[in-house]
């Protein structure tokens, strides 16, 4: 009885730590600053990938035009549970993930941008540090 008590405290304390660890990670800051708002398709390249984060339940995965938006890492790590250390996302400009993508970025939950592509001429998306990115250029506003 004590030794099932023991291991229940310990894997009770193990459970209890987790999110701590989870959560210790930076927030991703992405400041869209093109006309049109953006979402991401994440790891399209994975079996049951290629999710669209605006219809990720429980995430708020659209980024509107000339608007920063800070993504806690905890929806990061939700987005990118297929590759968390290569997690690659398609960004496309509109709240469904249609059409062609205009950059990629590779990231890790724990280190932060690793890489970042732009896909369509016109656009640039360079990182600003390891856990900030933004997306600028396109084509002008519809009328």
């Amino acid at each position: 009885m004590f030794v099932k008590k023991m291991v229940f405290n310990t894997l009770f304390a193990i459970g209890m730590s987790l999110p701590v660890l989870a959560f210790a990670a930076n927030d991703l800051v992405i400041t869209n600053d093109t006309n049109y708002p953006s979402t991401s398709k994440m790891n399209p390249h994975k079996a049951g990938g290629g999710v669209c984060t605006s219809s990720i339940p429980g995430i708020d995965g659209v980024t509107q035009p000339h608007q920063p938006k800070t993504t806690p890492n905890w929806q990061v790590r939700v987005a990118c549970i297929l590759d968390l250390e290569n997690c690659q996302a398609f960004v496309y400009p509109n709240t469904n993930c249609s059409g062609n993508p205009i950059a990629k970025v590779v990231l890790s939950v724990s280190s932060g941008i690793k890489d970042a592509q732009v896909l369509q001429a016109g656009y640039s998306i360079p990182a600003h540090g390891a856990w900030d990115i933004k997306i600028s250029g396109g084509p002008p506003a519809a009328k």
